[in-house]
């Protein structure tokens, strides 16, 4: 690729490593459910990662995030191959790849120290990508107040609610795709501290038309993101604003390695101090209620952050497989039948819950990698050679922290067509993490730490299996059967007709021995073992096993499990057995309790003629609910059913 190099100018492998890029990115972005053309754009995007290797010298640039990056992605292909929905899950699967070629071709522009021919195309190169994000940013910001209906929007906000409905009813409406507002929200995020990095650039350099024009579209980004009316991505914003007033504070006073890191173990204690006070005071839920919101949904994030976490346990080493925590966490964690969330407002429990722990183990080191980049950074180590570069990569270390904040309350780039986009802003973080000699010589110092670091790790994990080995592979085989169960019934039961087919249906059709295996086997090493009982008795149940889910469940409810799933499934078993007063005591206060015993109701026995567990559930929801009228109806219509000699 050297010889074909013009002085100061992008060579044909660069046109070409672009052409694939965009292909590949676009093939990849557009559709919303798998086809085969996808493949050819992961192929285009590969290509182009070969193309920036090669032109590299044959040589992966050392950015301390290839182990955790190839963890990720292992843990992403394992997830898929398990996934009861393979096609969207390979789909979200080649997201995460062109995530990956996208930081290393914001990387691979990094300009290392004494790097003097082809700094100047570099930064030029890194300027254009900045632009590139800041115009489909600021694009987006136009769009999508223009395109979306809000005659029916809630006012989480009422200024920016009819602020919207005046834009639409005086200016013209866009056609195309949907995008919800806090994926909007997240995209603009990002972009937003690219964007006032390019407007510093610019104004350095003395380019006045630039800047004009940078500024403007920055301007745009913010605005539309004040429309979004995204209290997450508001929270990561401020977030990043705080810590950068906090850098300044620390750059210009704290100048020693001693004073520096005592600094900053106050300011980490300090804001861990702050969360668990707020915590065990029990005023979170309070400081989250008081925020506008009529819909609720910010005051119950801490019940599907709750609920997620027990979920998780499920399928804690494997995860649940790619794009199904919706279906999961509505069937096996709410026990409905229909999807209810489409996240767990979470990133990290949402990763956890489809990738398994190791993909939660990789999230973690990704961010840690990125915090040493940071903290190398605030050292003042040595000066990045280039302004652009180093510019824009503190504006890539506030846009990590600023999307990491808003992860923590909405799930917004995982299992999106953004998705890419977090390599990018993951390679413009690099940029910040200074390059010299020294550091080279320090990297076998580096290398000899990190192995004992390794050994370490080794040692304790080798003493917790020897301790805790039973529960662990009780747990493993758990896993097993959940992942087997969900795969065998989510792969037939369609939630969108499950009037037609119903999940009790679906598991009396399908042979579910394997699965009842894996989670007897688990019961023998860990007897106690709450996945393996809670889903023998859920599939006893289904199947109408009353001694199968009694041995089960009451093993559950005599081991001490009060959570809301072990409540509800033995409240199912109460209602089978007659025992009305009691089933409506144990499910007292659970969420869902009416809902799911009314359908069950109708769907498991008024339907299948079963008058008198369809009486018994009926009065059941009439003691969670004494002023649910269809209740009482339907209470009367079993009861003349009985009298009328039917069973």
């Amino acid at each position: 690729p050297s010889m074909l190099k013009k002085s100061g100018s992008p060579d044909l492998s660069t046109w070409l490593e672009w052409a694939l890029l965009l292909i590949g990115l676009g093939m990849i972005s557009i559709p919303e459910a798998f086809q085969l053309y996808t493949l050819i754009g992961l192929a285009c995007l590969l290509g182009a990662f070969v193309l920036r290797v090669a032109r590299d010298g044959g040589r992966l640039y050392h950015t301390r995030m290839e182990i955790p990056g190839l963890v990720f992605l292992a843990s992403a292909a394992l997830a898929t191959w398990i996934a009861y929905d393979r096609g969207m899950a390979f789909l979200q699967f080649e997201r995460l790849v062109a995530g990956g070629v996208l930081f290393y071709v914001v990387a691979g522009r990094k300009i290392s120290a004494g790097e003097s021919s082809s700094a100047h195309r570099k930064g030029v190169e890194l300027r254009w990508i900045g632009i590139g994000i800041l115009a489909l940013a600021s694009g987006l910001a136009v769009y999508w107040p223009l395109h979306q209906d809000y005659s029916a929007a809630l006012d989480k906000f009422f200024l920016i609610t009819n602020l919207l409905k005046w834009i639409q009813g005086h200016l013209p409406v866009f056609p195309g795709p949907n995008f919800q507002s806090n994926v909007v929200a997240g995209t603009l995020i990002l972009a937003a501290p690219i964007g006032l990095g390019l407007v510093a650039d610019a104004k350095r350099r003395g380019a006045a038309i630039a800047t004009f024009i940078e500024v403007g579209g920055t301007a745009i980004v913010f605005i539309g993101l004040l429309l979004t009316s995204s209290r997450g991505a508001w929270m990561g914003l401020a977030a990043a604003v705080g810590l950068a007033s906090i850098i300044l504070v620390q750059r210009r006073w704290l100048f020693s390695q001693v004073k520096r890191g005592a600094f900053w173990v106050i300011v980490v204690l300090g804001g861990l101090a702050i969360i668990e006070g707020l915590l065990l005071s029990g005023r979170a839920d309070g400081l989250v209620g008081q925020l506008p919101d009529p819909t609720g949904t910010l005051q119950s994030r801490i019940t599907v952050w709750s609920d997620g976490a027990d979920l998780i346990g499920d399928y804690v080493y494997t995860g649940s497989g790619l794009m199904t925590a919706p279906r999961v966490y509505s069937i096996y964690e709410l026990l409905i039948g229909v999807p209810y969330q489409n996240n767990l407002n979470n990133l990290f429990l949402e990763i956890w819950l489809e990738q398994g722990i190791f993909g939660e183990i990789a999230l973690l080191s990704i961010l840690g990698v990125v915090a040493s980049w940071a903290w190398k950074a605030l050292s003042g180590v040595q000066k990045p050679s280039s302004s652009t570069q180093s510019i824009l990569g503190w504006a890539g270390l506030v846009g990590v922290l600023a999307i990491t904040v808003h992860g923590l309350v909405e799930v917004v780039f995982y299992g999106q067509r953004t998705v890419p986009l977090v390599g990018l802003i993951l390679g413009f973080a690099y940029l910040a993490h200074p390059s010299s000699e020294a550091m080279v010589s320090e990297r076998s110092g580096h290398h000899r730490r990190n192995m004992g670091i390794g050994m370490t790790v080794t040692v304790v994990c080798l003493v917790l299996l020897g301790l805790f080995y039973r529960p662990l592979i009780s747990a493993f085989y758990a896993n097993l059967g959940a992942i087997e169960q969900t795969r065998l019934e989510l792969s037939i039961y369609d939630p969108d007709n499950f009037q037609n087919d119903t999940l009790d249906q679906v598991r009396e059709r399908l042979s579910l021995g394997s699965v009842q295996d894996a989670l007897h086997k688990s019961l023998d090493w860990n007897p106690r073992n709450r996945v393996a009982l809670l889903r023998l008795g859920e599939i006893a149940l289904s199947r109408e096993d009353v001694s199968g889910a009694q041995a089960t469940l009451q093993a559950a409810w005599d081991t001490g499990y009060r959570d809301s799933r072990t409540r509800l499934l033995y409240g199912d078993l109460l209602v089978m057995r007659g025992q009305v007063q009691r089933a409506a005591s144990v499910q007292q206060g659970v969420a869902w309790a009416v809902e799911r015993m009314a359908g069950q109701a109708w769907y498991r026995y008024w339907v299948n003629n079963d008058y008198p567990r369809a009486r018994d559930a009926w009065q059941t929801v009439l003691l969670l609910d004494p002023s649910n009228k269809d209740a009482g109806y339907w209470v009367d219509q079993a009861v003349q059913q009985l009298k009328a000699g039917n069973p």
